[in-house]
């Protein structure tokens, strides 16, 4: 018996997802509550964001996931309509790899949203200008 397989592991990554987001999210509201940032009568520096309106987009979370196992699901699904002919024209897979991948896009796109929030940490205010703020995306495509 070949010891290859063509279809997804879905309950392991829906646990695996379960238990980083678990981690995740009690680590981050751990922190951020230690920096003072859910108390209005803190005393000293504590943490704040310019843009607090821009961590709603992390309610984006909810169907990235969705998207992610449904997408897992419809392969597995595909695989068991073509039982006989997978192995001819199907790679196999790795439920781990497909976790992996999902987990570093995942954190990517929960701490860009963080950084464009703009946490703030202190308490002394600092009139200052900008007089250009340049940005510069790189891609590269090559070979």
């Amino acid at each position: 018996m070949s010891k290859l397989k063509y279809t997804y592991r879905l309950q392991l990554v829906m646990i695996g997802i379960a238990i980083w987001e678990i981690i995740f999210w009690v680590t981050y509201f751990v922190l951020i509550n230690a920096l003072g940032a859910f108390s209005s009568q803190y005393i000293g520096e504590r943490l704040a964001y310019k843009y607090a309106g821009n961590l709603y987009a992390l309610l984006l979370l909810i169907p990235m996931v969705t998207a992610f196992v449904w997408m897992l699901y419809r392969h597995n699904r595909t695989v068991e309509a073509s039982r006989g002919v997978a192995k001819s024209y199907l790679r196999p897979v790795s439920s781990m790899s497909a976790f992996i991948r999902f987990f570093f896009f995942r954190n990517m796109f929960v701490f860009l949203v963080i950084a464009m929030a703009q946490p703030i940490f202190g308490t002394k205010k600092v009139a200052g200008t900008s007089e250009s703020l340049e940005l510069v995306v790189a891609l590269d495509i090559s070979n």
